[in-house]
């Protein structure tokens, strides 16, 4: 069953309510403390290329303006060598390919960006992967936080599985912010 998740570069956007919290790892001074005010959320971090001061980010902005595409190999491995889990590359949906071809065989996972609502991505199985799909830019939900739907349930699994009547609850949240473009979140929550 897909999660949600919301991701943000403003820490007091973040909302407990969803199971996956996504944040820059350069704006967290504490992380210990981030994650006892999130005791139900799984907060996960990302590196655009600012620093990463705990290690702790498992997630690689490769998108203009963060970590280049030309990186990746050095990202991975280095994530490696830190045996961090779960190292993901994230981009839009046009450098997918890109991102595949300068990881060589190193193993990783994907979240990709559509921001138009869009779950399928090209080259992958519809529903099921890439790990995650950010479907809507903040805009669309309503708060400074873009929402995306997690489709790999290995990918940062969580302790407990969400409750039926919060993904349903999550999902109608971001149906109402949005006016067009819901055919895929509308087919999504047909299916809970």
């Amino acid at each position: 069953m897909p999660r949600c998740m919301l991701d943000t570069d403003q820490l007091s956007a973040l909302d407990g309510s969803f199971e996956l919290l996504a944040t820059y790892s350069d704006l967290v001074a504490d992380a210990a403390e981030l994650e006892r005010q999130y005791p139900h959320s799984k907060l996960v971090y990302i590196d655009r290329g600012l620093g990463d001061p705990d290690n702790k980010a498992s997630i690689g902005d490769f998108e203009t303006g963060a970590l280049r595409i030309a990186d990746v190999p050095e990202w991975l491995d280095a994530k490696e060598r830190q045996k961090v889990n779960f190292r993901t590359c994230y981009s839009d949906r046009n450098n997918v390919q890109a991102i595949t071809e300068a990881a060589g065989k190193r193993s990783f996972w994907r979240w990709v960006a559509t921001l138009d609502g869009t779950l399928q991505i090209i080259g992958f199985r519809a529903l099921h992967a890439p790990a995650a799909v950010q479907i809507l830019p903040s805009k669309k939900v309503g708060t400074h936080a873009d929402f995306s739907l997690v489709l790999e349930p290995s990918w940062h699994p969580t302790r407990a599985i969400y409750p039926r009547t919060a993904l349903q609850r999550d999902l109608n949240k971001a149906l109402s912010s949005i006016s067009d473009g819901v055919s895929d979140l509308h087919r999504m929550a047909g299916l809970i």
